[in-house]
């Protein structure tokens, strides 16, 4: 395990998509709190950005070894009970959240342009324990007849761990999309490059140790 010394990242909470921090003025990380940072680059090659409407990525929290996950869903038995929870449904029922590389909503200008490769440092605050990313949407831009949305036929699992009072970064996942729509998924260490972004976007509030735990993407 790598350790890096980074100032401390404007996060985002999992109850919101990535594209509004949620840090009061002055937030740092030390040791005693109880969540930690997650710190990723989330890109798309082989298909133009500029092209497309919007594109996420969707993160889950996975149950503890040795038990399995549940299905929640949310049920109504009046209509008042709907109107208050109707704000709620899309989080609880979809066992995840929306992390925005770009959209309608996005306020903050994409990070990266490489070549046919672009898309955005995101920084997230998380409760420990282990999660992963499972999924993709993306939307190429509605003409006269509509547009067309693309997500895989299958999940994916990119796992990794958060600690609390801890940053962990898990590299760059990028979506490649080619002709014919054909998809993959993969990651690679850019750490140097990910961090040089945020600490030119981020204004430093502290420091704190950043920890590398680059892995692998699964079926």
């Amino acid at each position: 395990m790598k350790q890096t010394l980074f100032p401390t990242l404007v996060a985002l909470s999992l109850t919101g998509c990535a594209a509004t921090s949620d840090l009061p003025t002055g937030y740092a990380l030390t040791p005693g709190q109880p969540e930690g940072l997650l710190i990723v680059s989330l890109t798309l090659s082989g298909e133009p950005l500029e092209k497309i409407s919007s594109f996420e990525y969707r993160i889950r929290a996975l149950a503890p070894e040795e038990r399995k996950a549940v299905i929640a869903r949310p049920y109504f038995e009046s209509v008042p009970q709907h109107a208050r929870g109707a704000s709620r449904t899309t989080a609880r029922a979809g066992g995840g959240q929306e992390i925005v590389v770009k959209g309608p909503s996005s306020a903050e200008p994409l990070d990266l342009w490489e070549g046919v490769t672009a898309g955005r440092v995101a920084s997230l605050r998380l409760p420990p324990g282990a999660y992963e990313f499972y999924t993709w949407q993306l939307r190429d831009r509605a003409e006269a007849n509509g547009g067309t949305e693309y997500s895989p036929k299958r999940p994916f699992s990119y796992r990794f761990v958060i600690k609390p009072g801890q940053a962990t970064y898990i590299g760059q996942l990028n979506l490649d999309l080619r002709e014919w729509k054909a998809q993959k998924i993969t990651v690679e260490d850019r750490r140097e490059r990910d961090l040089a972004l945020l600490n030119k976007k981020v204004p430093s509030i502290g420091s704190v140790q950043v920890s590398s735990e680059v892995g692998q993407v699964h079926p």
